[in-house]
C-alpha cells in the first residue's frame, strides 16, 4: 500500500517538553483556494521571452539562431542565462562566450531549463515579508531539479521534462506566499495556520499555475499530484523521480524549514523515507546508485550556483 502524505508537521523547540502537535488552518486554506479559483486571480508572471522559449523548444525545426534571437529581446534575462550557462554545471572545459554558443553547446532542451531557472529566480521566488521562506524554497526547488535530471540518468529513464518538473513542483508554495504577502488580514491569522494552509493547498495551486502558464500538458498531472506516487493504480515514473530527488534534497539539508515567533520549526512539503523506498523500487535504483545520488545532492546544495 502506498504511503500517504504526512499531515503538515510542527516540531516543538528543544526546550519545550511537548512532542509533535498538529494544527488546523481550514479558514486560511479556504481563503487561498477561493483566491486561486477567482477569475480575478493574477498569478506571478514569467517573462514573456521565457514562455516563448518554452514553446520554441518543442518545435522540431527550432534553431540555435532562433532561440538566441528570442533571448536578445530580454537583455536582463539573456545576461543571467549566459552567466548560469558559464557555471561549472554546464560550461565544460572551454568557456561559453555568447548566448548562441550556449544554445549550440547545451541544446534546446537544456537551454530551456536554464532559461526557466533564471526566470523563476527573477520573478517567482519573491514576496515581501517571506524572503527567508522563498530563498529556502528556491534552493530546494533548484536542487530537486538538478537531482531529478541525475535520477533519470541513474534509473535509465528518459524524460526531458524532469528538470522542469523538479524546478516547478513547489511553485504553488511561492504563489501562496505571494497571495499572503498581498493580504495583511490573512497574514495576521498566525504563522502556524498560515503555513499549514500553504502546505495543504500548494499542489492544487501548482497545477493551476501549470495550466495558466500553458506548460507542456504532460507536466500538469505530475505537478498537481507530485505527492501521489500511483496514478490509475501504477507508480508514475516521473513522480517517482521527483520523490527520490525531493527526499534526497531534504536529507542533504535542502528542506523548506521555517521557525515561527515562538521557536517552533515548521517543515513544509515533507513525505518521508517510506515514499523514497517505494519510488526507488519502481525506478530500480539500488543502494549503490542511491549512495551516488546522495553525494550529488550534497554537492549541489554546496554549489555556488544554487
Amino acid at each position: 500500500m502506498e504511503p500517504t502524505k504526512r499531515p503538515y508537521r510542527v516540531e516543538a523547540p528543544e526546550n519545550d517538553a511537548s512532542d509533535l502537535r498538529f494544527v488546523s488552518a481550514k479558514d486560511v486554506s479556504a481563503a487561498l483556494r477561493a483566491r486561486f479559483g477567482s477569475p480575478n486571480y493574477r498569478p506571478p508572471l514569467l517573462p514573456v521571452v521565457a514562455m516563448e522559449v518554452m514553446s520554441l523548444s518543442h518545435q522540431r525545426d527550432a534553431s540555435a539562431d532562433a532561440l538566441a534571437e528570442l533571448l536578445s529581446k530580454d537583455p536582463m534575462l539573456a545576461g543571467r542565462v549566459l552567466h548560469l550557462a558559464q557555471s561549472p554545471v554546464y560550461s565544460g572545459q572551454s568557456p561559453i562566450r555568447s548566448v548562441r554558443q550556449a544554445v549550440v553547446r547545451l541544446g534546446l532542451a537544456t537551454m530551456r531549463d536554464v532559461v526557466m531557472e533564471v526566470a523563476m529566480n527573477l520573478r517567482i521566488f519573491r514576496a515581501p515579508g517571506f524572503s527567508t521562506a522563498l530563498e529556502q524554497l528556491r534552493r530546494h526547488s533548484t536542487t530537486v531539479a538538478y537531482l531529478s535530471r541525475a535520477v533519470c540518468r541513474f534509473a535509465a529513464f528518459e524524460s526531458e521534462l524532469a528538470f522542469l518538473c523538479g524546478l516547478l513542483h513547489d511553485v504553488g508554495i511561492a504563489a501562496s506566499l505571494v497571495v499572503l504577502a498581498e493580504d495583511p488580514e490573512l497574514r495576521s491569522i498566525g504563522v502556524e495556520h498560515v503555513l499549514t494552509a500553504v502546505d495543504e493547498v500548494h499542489c492544487e495551486a501548482t497545477g493551476q499555475l501549470a495550466r495558466i502558464w500553458k506548460l507542456p500538458l504532460e507536466t500538469h498531472v505530475v505537478l498537481e499530484r507530485h505527492h501521489t506516487l500511483r496514478i490509475d493504480g501504477h507508480v508514475h515514473p516521473l513522480i517517482a523521480v521527483l520523490a527520490v530527488a525531493e527526499e534526497l534534497a531534504v536529507e542533504a539539508g535542502g528542506a523548506v524549514a521555517l521557525t515561527g515567533e515562538t521557536g517552533t520549526r515548521f517543515l513544509l512539503d515533507q513525505d518521508g523515507p517510506a515514499r523514497l523506498t517505494t519510488a526507488c523500487e519502481a525506478l530500480r535504483l539500488n543502494d549503490k546508485m542511491l549512495g551516488e545520488l546522495r553525494k550529488e545532492a550534497a554537492r549541489m546544495l554546496a554549489a555556488a550556483t544554487l
